[in-house]
């Protein structure tokens, strides 16, 4: 019997040990991104490649602050090409070896066509999340980040969808 209540107390211990561990205090991340844009809102659009780069600051465990930014080039020989600024808050779950996250985002989206003459920057947001999986203590492969992406050029709403992938770099904390 004592030995039934020593190991259910460890037990209900292990659960504190696992809230105790900190967060990183900084996360910086960088890789590709793909995005499907739309750009009269419909289901007609075109591909784009580029990068997305963000930086996280943690203020606990759960809950942070995210600066996202993100270039996209399309249409071979046309040089379309969009670059967007993006801030907002992140929810964080990790595990032992995993963070999975959701982002919700607002910021602005510079557009530029040079062979139509258009250039304008605009409100965009964007909403999703994705999972990182720990590499070292301080490196982890971010296998998947899933957004939906809106922005509203010439008068109508565009919906895109953008996924990324890379390598992020943990700054203090444990």
């Amino acid at each position: 019997m004592r030995t039934t209540l020593v190991l259910a107390g460890l037990l209900a211990l292990l659960p504190c040990s696992a809230a105790a561990q900190e967060a990183p205090k900084v996360e910086v991340f960088g890789g590709y991104s793909y995005i499907r844009a739309n750009p009269r809102g419909g289901f007609i659009g075109s591909n784009g490649s580029g990068w997305n780069a963000s930086g996280a600051w943690n203020w606990n465990k759960q809950w942070g602050y995210v600066a996202d930014f993100s270039g996209y080039y399309c249409c071979k020989g046309q040089g379309q090409r969009e670059h967007n600024f993006l801030f907002g808050p992140q929810f964080n779950l990790r595990r032992h070896r995993t963070n999975f996250f959701v982002h919700a985002l607002i910021g602005a989206s510079h557009g530029n066509a040079p062979a139509v003459s258009f250039s304008d920057t605009v409100l965009s947001w964007a909403g999703g999340g994705g999972v990182d999986i720990r590499w070292t203590d301080r490196i982890s492969l971010r296998v998947a980040q899933v957004d939906y992406f809106g922005t509203h050029y010439a008068g109508t709403p565009q919906h895109h969808f953008r996924a990324s992938a890379g390598l992020v770099i943990k700054f203090g904390g444990k």
